[in-house]
C-alpha cells in the first residue's frame, strides 16, 4: 500500500481514534510524501488541511503554511471552472476558505514579527517562497494576487466573501505601508464586489458583519503600522466600492 493509499485509508475509515491522533498520523505520511515532490488527490488534501487547521490550529509554523500556500498554487494554477470542480470533487467554498486560511497566518505572523521587533527583517517573507531581498510591500503584493486568483473561483458563498473581506484588510494595510492608494486593486475589488446580487441572504448577513471586520482592522494596523483608524475606514471603504 502506498502512502497517498494508506493516508485515504486513515482519513475515510470509521475509528475510535480522536481526530488530533489521526491528523498525527496522516502528516507523518504526509511530510514523506512532501518531501518527494509527490501530491495527494487536491480534494483530499484541502479537505485534510482544512479539517486539520481547524481541529489542531495547522498553519501555525513555516512548513505548514508552505504546504498551505503550494495546494492553493496547485489550485489556482488548475482555472477552476464548474464542470473542473466537479471532476476534482472540489468545493469552491473550500477553494475560498483555504485562502482566508493562509492570509490569516500571515496576518498572525505578520503581527508576531512585529511584536518581536523583528519588522527590519520580516520571518513571514520566508513563509512563502519570497527571495531573501523581498520586503514587506513585495510580499504584501504577491499575497493580494495569489488570493485574487482563489476568489475568482466558483460562485458566490459565505468564504467567498470573507475571502473578500481578507483583501480589503490587507489593501488597506498596503496603502498604510506606501501612505498611497492602489488603484489597480481597488478596481478588482469593485468589479467582484458588483458582481453579487444585493437581494441575496449571503450579501446581507455579510453587511452586518461589517463593524466587526473594521474592528480587526483597527487592531492589526495598529500593531503593525502604530496607526490608530477611526472606527468608520474600513466600513467606508467598503461602501465607497459599492455602485448604487
Amino acid at each position: 500500500m502506498d502512502h497517498t493509499q494508506e493516508i485515504q485509508k486513515l482519513w475515510n475509515t470509521a475509528s475510535n481514534k480522536d481526530l488530533a491522533t489521526i491528523l498525527t498520523e496522516i502528516f507523518s505520511l504526509y511530510d514523506e510524501m512532501r518531501s518527494k515532490n509527490i501530491n495527494l488527490p487536491i480534494n483530499l488534501e484541502l479537505d485534510i488541511l482544512l479539517n486539520a487547521n481547524y481541529a489542531i490550529g495547522y498553519g501555525s509554523t513555516i512548513s505548514e503554511a508552505h504546504n498551505i500556500s503550494t495546494l492553493l498554487n496547485r489550485i489556482t494554477s488548475l482555472n477552476l471552472d464548474a464542470a473542473k470542480l466537479k471532476e476534482h470533487d472540489i468545493a469552491s467554498s473550500n477553494c475560498h476558505r483555504l485562502a482566508c486560511t493562509l492570509s490569516s497566518a500571515f496576518i498572525n505572523q505578520l503581527c508576531s514579527d512585529i511584536y518581536e521587533k523583528k519588522n527590519s527583517s520580516y520571518k513571514i517573507i520566508s513563509w512563502f517562497d519570497f527571495d531573501n531581498d523581498s520586503n514587506i510591500i513585495n510580499v504584501l503584493q504577491n499575497l493580494i494576487q495569489k488570493l485574487f486568483d482563489s476568489l475568482k473561483i466558483g460562485d458566490p458563498n459565505k468564504w467567498q466573501l470573507e475571502l473578500f473581506n481578507h483583501l480589503v484588510t490587507l489593501n488597506l494595510l498596503l496603502e498604510d505601508i506606501q501612505n498611497t492608494s492602489n488603484n489597480k486593486i481597488e478596481e478588482q475589488l469593485r468589479s467582484y464586489l458588483n458582481s453579487i446580487d444585493r437581494s441575496s441572504n449571503i450579501w446581507l448577513t455579510w453587511k452586518n458583519e461589517w463593524l466587526e471586520k473594521s474592528d480587526y482592522y483597527r487592531f492589526i494596523t495598529l500593531i503593525i503600522t502604530n496607526i490608530s483608524h477611526p472606527e468608520e475606514r474600513w466600513i467606508e471603504y467598503v461602501s465607497n466600492l459599492i455602485d448604487d
